[in-house]
């Protein structure tokens, strides 16, 4: 008795399965023997050759003569499993290429590392490509890849103002570690002063802010000295001349009244 390859399958005859192949044992002829193939994991019984002939099984051989019998199986068609990670972080099974059976279903697991998070699982046969811990079914070559993303938190970032003046842009909510742009425009009559908060220059209008907390920023502004003395003394001057014309048109009509 032998099989067709090692560990493709077995053969048990009667109630026992020969511990090795070929294997060889003599019975009185006429006796019956029961010969049934057992495929191994990932194999399939094809057929009998030799003194058998055919694919009946378990099957049934009269002992009358010598007999040299083998048992045949083949693999079922297999599939390579490529696991993948994009970004930082383990899976299980670990990167690399694995052989499955035809229909194997695999449990696949993946761990973002330290301030990254699992994105999903790219590639087809996944039953559920949004959770870090399912399986795919392996009926085709399968490319399955883990993605991790980096965590970036977000903060507020509050722009206010003192004085007569606005800002651009207004409070939002940025991704740490971004570059904001940031500009004071002070209203007629006023001028910037400075900003207050952590900026990359407080004298100038026109500057940038890195977001790495909940930030406040204000614009400073203040009355130019042309808004505060300037108008009010040309106003007074303007204001004093008209009372002077009015008061030497008063005294002339005054003194053509006595005349």
């Amino acid at each position: 008795m032998d099989v067709s390859s090692s560990n493709s399958g077995t053969v048990r005859i009667d109630y026992s399965i020969p511990s090795h192949y070929p294997f060889t044992s003599t019975w009185t002829s006429g006796i019956t023997k029961t010969l049934e193939a057992l495929p191994a994991d990932g194999y399939v019984f094809d057929y009998w050759t030799g003194a058998l002939t055919g694919s009946e099984n378990p099957v049934k051989v009269v002992m009358g003569s010598d007999k040299s019998i083998i048992a045949h199986f083949h693999r079922l068609a297999g599939h390579t499993l490529a696991m993948q990670v994009y970004g930082s972080g383990t899976i299980t099974p670990d990167v690399g290429n694995y052989s499955c059976d035809d229909g194997e279903i695999v449990n696949i697991v993946a761990t973002p590392d330290v301030g990254w998070l699992f994105g999903g699982w790219d590639g087809d046969g996944v039953a559920d490509p949004t959770s870090a811990d399912t399986t795919v079914t392996v009926n085709s070559d399968r490319t399955i890849t883990a993605v991790f993303y980096q965590y970036q938190p977000r903060y507020i970032l509050t722009m206010q103002t003192t004085g007569g003046g606005t800002v651009t842009p207004g409070t939002q909510m940025y991704n740490s570690g971004t570059v904001v742009d940031i500009t004071a425009i002070p209203m007629e009559g006023w001028k910037f002063d400075g900003w207050s908060g952590n900026v990359a220059d407080a004298s100038l209008a026109t500057t940038t802010v890195t977001i790495s907390d909940n930030t406040t920023i204000v614009a400073n502004f203040s009355q130019s000295r042309r808004a505060l003395f300037g108008w009010p003394i040309i106003g007074g001057i303007i204001a004093g001349g008209i009372a002077v014309i009015v008061l030497i048109v008063l005294l002339v009509r005054r003194r053509l009244y006595y005349y």
